[in-house]
């Protein structure tokens, strides 16, 4: 691997660029449903623990299958647009949506379960949580690789990712 990495050329970069636009929108809709599954965890946890305070869980749970489905979806349909510098980062970030799903569907059915007051175990979610993190830690790692070549300063990323959240309520995605 050479110490020194070459900036893109200007096609490349701005190829790159709009590529990675798209998926930090994905990203930015991820984030922003698995933000809104965590409040009605905390609900969750902050009442008492009985069938009737799970099951209405369950929504938000469903909601969050169906969010990360659509975060997978979407950014399937951005590999067309990945020029070859930005494919190991579409290839990782591609990782956490898809293990993302694996996860929300075991974290879903598991609750289920419990909610029936059968037992279940979470091993699987658990697991699975533990690898989306582990990859998301990696895609991020590709991201700022990524960044670096296209050469974005700071005060870049902060005006990208300021646009990119007001196209995603602009554009109001919605898993539902």
């Amino acid at each position: 691997m050479p110490l020194f990495r070459r900036s893109l050329p200007a096609e490349e970069r701005e190829a790159a660029l709009r590529y990675y636009e798209g998926s930090l929108k994905v990203s930015a809709f991820h984030e922003k449903e698995a933000d809104r599954y965590n409040e009605e965890l905390i609900r969750f946890q902050n009442s008492p623990e009985d069938a009737a305070n799970l099951a209405a869980l369950i929504p938000a749970a469903e909601r969050l299958v169906l969010a990360n489905e659509e975060a997978l979806r979407r950014h399937a349909s951005l590999e067309p647009q990945a020029p070859p510098s930005a494919t190991a980062d579409f290839s990782s970030w591609h990782s956490v949506f898809d293990w993302a799903v694996r996860w929300s569907k075991a974290n879903r059915d598991a609750l289920r379960l419990l909610s029936l007051g059968q037992d279940a175990s979470s091993a699987n979610a658990a697991s699975y949580l533990n690898l989306v993190s582990e990859f998301q830690r990696i895609a991020e790692g590709k991201s700022r690789d990524l960044l670096k070549r296209m050469q974005i300063t700071e005060d870049d990323y902060a005006r990208l990712l300021s646009d990119v959240r007001i196209a995603l309520e602009q554009e109001d995605w919605s898993p539902v």
